[in-house]
């Protein structure tokens, strides 16, 4: 199940749309993304194949909504 989130902004021009995702601990993000990426996703496409401009950790955001930081946190190996 992917992270809700809502489209801010639509620029036909550059077929690109600026959603805003809400992450597990309630701050917003903004990311540019491709439209027809976007909706290939929504379709059932793999997010790699889908938006291959967004980094691991903004596709890891759309889909659970955990923002690279708290990743970090909870997975870091690298404990002193």
């Amino acid at each position: 199940m992917a992270t809700p989130f809502y489209i801010k902004d639509f620029d036909g021009l550059e077929n690109t749309v600026t959603i805003g995702v809400r992450d597990v601990l309630g701050h917003t993000h903004e990311l540019t993304v491709d439209a027809e990426g976007l909706a290939s996703w929504q379709l059932g496409i793999h997010i790699q194949e889908a938006l291959p401009n967004l980094t691991a950790a903004q596709r890891e955001l759309l889909i659970t909504g955990i923002p690279e930081a708290l990743w970090d946190d909870m997975f870091n190996s690298e404990e002193s």
